[in-house]
């Protein structure tokens, strides 16, 4: 039994277990109203049949004004729901990121730190849904989905990072026009990229 527990509490594990209550603990206290008022007042006024940019004025791209009118459709309107909504973004934010990280170097130990210098950045000091916590992780698979793809030689992959890339833009469109500049760069100066025979499956 106990070496079963240490086989399976492995630095990674134990990183992404102390991660979750971290999280729980820092995006269930306090309210800013005027950064986590502006989506999700907008996503209840867009819940009850306004029209965003036409009937109220909002600065970004819709994909985190939709995906909050989603939730709030499903579960009720609630800023709960919208947090713990938010700790599932990090969640999700630290294993792409820690995958991206592994893939680039094969290094657990940079990716658990790569991993916590974000959880400490992002997620700890913004606990709300804001759309600069979308787009990260969109930008973030995209690039995990282009070195996969030019590892696995798989166009499924770049399939991937076009939708991650689009997803960007619909957070955040400077996230979003970035990714795509950065990585029309990539294809067109990186020559190995165009020079290899891609599979389709």
């Amino acid at each position: 039994m106990q070496k079963l527990l240490r086989k399976q509490l492995t630095p990674v594990t134990l990183f992404f277990l102390l991660s979750i209550p971290l999280l729980v603990f820092f995006h269930l206290r306090g309210f800013v109203a005027h950064d986590e008022g502006w989506i999700l007042n907008p996503a209840v006024r867009l819940l009850h049949g306004e029209a965003a940019y036409r009937d109220f004025h909002f600065i970004y791209t819709p994909g985190t004004l939709f995906f909050v009118t989603g939730l709030f459709a499903l579960f009720g309107e609630s800023v709960i729901i919208a947090r713990i909504a938010a700790v599932s973004i990090a969640l999700l934010t630290l294993f792409i990121l820690y995958s991206l990280v592994i893939k680039s170097t094969g290094i657990s130990l940079i990716g658990i730190l790569a991993s916590a210098i974000y959880l400490a950045w992002g997620p700890l000091h913004i606990n709300f849904l804001w759309p600069v916590m979308f787009a990260i992780p969109a930008c973030t698979a995209a690039c995990l989905f282009i070195l996969k793809a030019g590892s696995g030689k798989k166009i499924k992959y770049f399939v991937f990072a076009g939708m991650a890339v689009s997803l960007a833009l619909l957070s955040k469109q400077n996230f979003g026009v970035a990714m795509i500049f950065s990585l029309s760069l990539y294809f067109l100066l990186y020559a190995p990229i165009r020079k290899m025979q891609y599979r389709s499956e």
